[in-house]
């Protein structure tokens, strides 16, 4: 009776799944404990208790649980409670789930409830990363590309977001793209923006659009350029939107269309781009 909290159950559904994990975990079915609390937590059958839910996965935590304590550190983390999340990420980590251990790495990245240390939020990715876990090589490749108080190591970096890039993590193949276009590398950064935008990363179709608009490293594509715009705003990057409206309001690349101009340019100012809301008043 595993639930898939992707999709909508109908409230007698839930009553009764509820019901079945309340007893397996009175039995000290630890898995069924999980997904009580998740129950306890968003509502699902029961009354919502976050405190029932906190409750539930601490003692299932206590139980050696791994996936309990890194549960309860994420709840932990959503109300700010840093220092009991760190803690429960440190016994999910000790249990072997990598997840756990990245999300320490996390917290002392960003300070949350610890001292910012980046020396050991760099040795925690190294450690996940050499087990494959991409966010670990991408979040590290990120420290040594451009975190102010880090050393630059641009070769290190490289190295890091390929790795994760290989294994389809779409962010990395757009840094490693944009790392790559910083340096006047354009063919190499056309070729991964291209990867990451198959990958449906908005802002690698926004940019490998205007390697096409501008003639960088490619021949000046005013077609591919459109479509790249296009596939960009259909991702909702509000520059592509923008540059889309462009493009259909001068007829480049594609007919001249002022109503889908003012369409796009609409859309891009919805997604939070003010010289698009500027434009669009001044429309007409």
């Amino acid at each position: 009776n595993c639930i898939d909290f992707s999709r909508r159950y109908s409230d007698d559904e839930y009553k009764r799944l509820f019901g079945i994990y309340k007893s397996e975990c009175e039995v000290k079915n630890l898995d069924a404990c999980i997904y009580l609390a998740e129950f306890y937590k968003s509502g699902l059958g029961v009354k919502k208790d976050a405190t029932k839910s906190l409750e539930i996965l601490n003692k299932a935590c206590d139980e050696s649980n791994k996936f309990a304590c890194h549960n309860l550190g994420v709840e932990y983390q959503e109300t700010k409670e840093y220092k009991m999340a760190l803690d429960a990420f440190k016994k999910g980590c000790d249990l072997t789930l990598i997840q756990s251990c990245f999300n320490i790495a996390v917290l002392y990245n960003n300070g949350g409830g610890v001292k910012r240390d980046y020396k050991k939020a760099a040795k925690i990715y190294k450690e996940v990363c050499e087990q494959n876990f991409y966010e670990g090589c991408y979040n590290l490749a990120v420290l040594y590309h451009n975190t102010p108080g880090v050393k630059r190591d641009y070769k290190e970096a490289i190295k890091l977001y390929k790795k994760a890039c290989d294994s389809d993590f779409s962010i990395s193949c757009y840094n490693l793209a944009s790392l790559y276009q910083e340096q006047k590398e354009y063919e190499k950064a056309n070729k991964l923006y291209f990867k990451a935008c198959k990958l449906d990363f908005a802002d690698a179709c926004n940019n490998l659009a205007s390697l096409y608009d501008d003639a960088l490293g490619v021949e000046k594509d005013d077609e591919v350029a459109f479509r790249y715009y296009n596939k960009a705003c259909r991702l909702d990057s509000a520059s592509g939107c923008k540059h889309l409206a462009y493009f259909y309001y001068h007829g480049i690349g594609t007919k001249k269309d002022k109503k889908l101009a003012e369409k796009e340019l609409k859309k891009a100012c919805k997604l939070g781009l003010k010289e698009a809301c500027e434009i669009v008043r001044d429309f007409h």
